[in-house]
């Protein structure tokens, strides 16, 4: 799923507004994938953006976060959380 993240991050660029990084009327926003989950609390996510000197969510900044959260590096409260999948032994989703 990580060669697919340049859909997502554009994506999430249409829930930015001028004058803030999010738009208040977009809460969260998800990705599934048939190996993991990712969401973005929007509020929290701009907010944690917003003390670190962040104006803009760059591709850099969208993907970077997922990745980060993948790998236990971002901070529950950057507003962003990864979940692994439950995935069988042959590669397929276990239900």
């Amino acid at each position: 799923w990580r060669g697919r993240l340049d859909n997502m991050q554009t994506a999430l660029r249409m829930c930015c507004s001028e004058g803030a990084l999010f738009r208040p009327s977009v809460a969260q926003f998800a990705l599934v994938s048939p190996r993991a989950a990712v969401r973005y609390s929007l509020a929290e996510f701009g907010g944690w953006l917003s003390e670190r000197g962040t104006k803009r969510a760059t591709e850099a900044v969208v993907i970077g976060a997922a990745l980060r959260a993948a790998s236990g590096e971002l901070p529950a409260a950057s507003g962003v959380s990864h979940a692994p999948l439950e995935v069988a032994p042959d590669g397929s989703p276990e239900c």
